[in-house]
């Protein structure tokens, strides 16, 4: 594939309960969400929104040019990402995440909702929401025994 990324919005927000729980932020407290979505040769492959707090990294601090995300965050945070943590789970595509893959309401997709944490893993730095279209790409596993 021929990769190539848009940027959607990137804006302070009210994040949703999962975010908020995830990240330890207090009632009403604020992030910043980037919103984009990855290309796969032209076609939508994956949507994808990373929260940040605000207390952690500011109101107005874009990645730099080429940054990777986990520079960008490290940056940001002046905070060393050790784990990220990987929930995975097959969801429908609904509102924006249906019309950035141009595929029916309630078509399935697979969702990884990835938490970014220091080295004592007590310490959240940010949290993603990453919607993969199955149409376009696919995960295989490879596990060794013992």
């Amino acid at each position: 594939y021929t990769p190539s990324m848009q940027q959607v919005s990137a804006q302070k927000v009210i994040p949703p309960d999962i975010v908020s729980y995830a990240l330890l932020l207090q009632d009403g407290e604020e992030a910043v969400c980037h919103t984009m979505i990855f290309y796969a040769d032209d076609r939508p492959a994956m949507f994808t929104q990373d929260y940040l707090p605000v207390i952690m990294v500011g109101e107005n601090n874009p990645p730099v040019g080429g940054e990777m995300f986990w520079e960008y965050l490290e940056r940001s945070s002046s905070k060393h990402i050790e784990y990220v943590l990987i929930d995975i789970s097959p969801v429908e595509a609904v509102g924006e995440i249906a019309e950035a893959f141009q595929v029916p309401l309630g078509s399935p997709v697979l969702l990884f909702k990835e938490t970014f944490l220091d080295e004592t893993q007590m310490v959240p730095i940010a949290f993603s929401l990453n919607y993969f279209n199955r149409e376009v790409l696919s995960f295989n596993l490879l596990t060794r025994r013992g």
